[in-house]
């Protein structure tokens, strides 16, 4: 992390004033002959409204690194926990109609998404500390910046990485609390012109989180992300079901989740994983695939999925013990898999084993998972040595077979999904 930067630009023009301006007194024009107690008691008054006096603008201007990782998405406030449904349970105890019920649910308090934001300096000659990318697409140690708080309900979309917003706090003295105000600028030109003059590759039409993830050597390829097209392709919540035939009432279910492709969206990077399943449809007979909506999509949320298309139609999941897997990035869904689930098989591919997605508190009985990984094809990731030793040390009370290799990125995806297909 750098602690000096030559801002100029459009950085410049983003930085917080100096000094936080208070309200002015009163206008006094045309002043009234009055005795000098008078003008001595209003002019105490006025020094007492300027010593209480909030400041105009105490809010800071921040620019967005990355979603925190576990933090719900205000597509889905209810992914994180089941604490709303728990407490709608209460609120019918008490007699609580649909409407207030819907209106509780709305308001989602409890699961506001969380973002890495950089609170930008007050001027250019005291910069302090500032991301950096090292001509990535991602920046370096996001969790040293500050956590910040999307909790107003009025702010539907999901914040652009490189998108500038205003940000308060909860106790503005010791600036703890971090929570969003309001947007400032989240278009894409902006957020890839923000990121540029820091020095990082922009990603087009990404996220936060998935400009700011890390990412091996390899990840895009072919060109299924574009063009992928099937009828038996189906979509709920987002996350994509396949092979789906009209008439079929169960599956063996198979969860997967995707990498992190540079410049591709969510559904590109299913449309991956869809490629490599349309190319071994023969050995797909029996079989369903549910491709989460992101690669770090909450598990837990999966069962609203399983729960629709169990209703809508009419495919029954549960009469078999699922497999997972999932490649590079998506090892951040992937931990909370395996934190809540027990599978029948487990194909971990060529994880990114950065901190926030390190396994940990492992279902027990998971002695069915297989991990292959090949250091060089991050070898331009510094912190990936120790990261991958740390994330192979967590798997190692849960008997998993651990292989290195040779093959690429792209090649290790392929080969975990064959080996869950037998």
């Amino acid at each position: 992390m750098s602690s000096n930067l030559d801002i100029g630009g459009l950085l410049a023009a983003l930085l917080n004033s100096d000094v936080e301006s208070f309200r002015a007194p009163d206008a006094n024009r045309g002043l009234e002959s009055v005795s000098v107690s008078t003008a001595l008691n209003r002019s105490r008054v006025r020094e007492q409204n300027n010593s209480n006096a909030t400041p105009r603008n105490p809010t800071k201007k921040a620019i967005v690194l990355q979603s925190v990782a576990g933090s719900p998405t205000n597509a889905s406030p209810e992914e994180k926990t089941n604490w709303l449904g728990a407490a709608n349970s209460i609120l019918s105890k008490f007699g609580a109609t649909p409407t207030q019920k819907e209106v509780f649910s709305a308001t989602a308090f409890s699961n506001f998404p969380e973002y890495y934001v950089w609170v930008l300096p007050d001027n250019a000659e005291n910069v302090g500390n500032v991301p950096t990318f090292n001509e990535t697409a991602y920046v370096v140690n996001p969790e040293r910046f500050t956590k910040c708080t999307l909790n107003n309900a009025l702010i539907i979309d999901d914040l652009l990485a490189g998108a500038c917003v205003r940000i308060d706090y909860e106790n503005r003295k010791l600036r703890t609390g971090a929570y969003v105000v309001n947007i400032i600028n989240n278009s894409v030109d902006f957020s890839n012109a923000v990121i540029q003059e820091l020095g990082g590759m922009p990603c087009a039409g990404a996220n936060a989180s998935d400009v700011s993830a890390e990412h091996a050597n390899g990840d895009v390829i072919g060109t299924e992300a574009d063009n992928f097209n099937s009828e038996e392709v189906i979509y709920i919540n987002n996350d994509a079901i396949y092979p789906y035939t009209e008439g079929m009432t169960s599956a063996e279910l198979i969860v997967y989740y995707h990498g992190i492709e540079t410049g591709r969206n969510i559904k590109q990077r299913q449309n991956t994983i869809l490629g490599v399943l349309k190319e071994n449809k023969d050995k797909l007979s029996g079989k369903i695939f549910l491709i989460p909506a992101g690669h770090d999509k909450s598990y837990s949320s999966i069962g609203d999925t399983l729960s629709k298309l169990k209703s809508e139609k009419s495919v029954d999941t549960e009469a078999a013990q699922p497999k997972l897997g999932f490649w590079s990035g998506g090892a951040l869904g992937g931990k909370t898999a395996l934190k809540i689930e027990t599978f029948a098989k487990v194909e971990i591919a060529d994880p990114s084993p950065e901190s926030a997605a390190i396994p940990s508190d492992i279902q027990p009985d998971s002695d069915n998972i297989n991990m292959v990984y090949n250091k060089a094809n991050w070898s331009a990731e510094s912190w990936y040595p120790a990261g991958i030793e740390s994330y192979i040390s967590a798997l190692s009370g849960s008997s998993a077979t651990i292989t290195e290799v040779t093959y690429s990125h792209p090649d290790i995806m392929t080969g975990s999904i064959e080996r869950l297909l037998k």
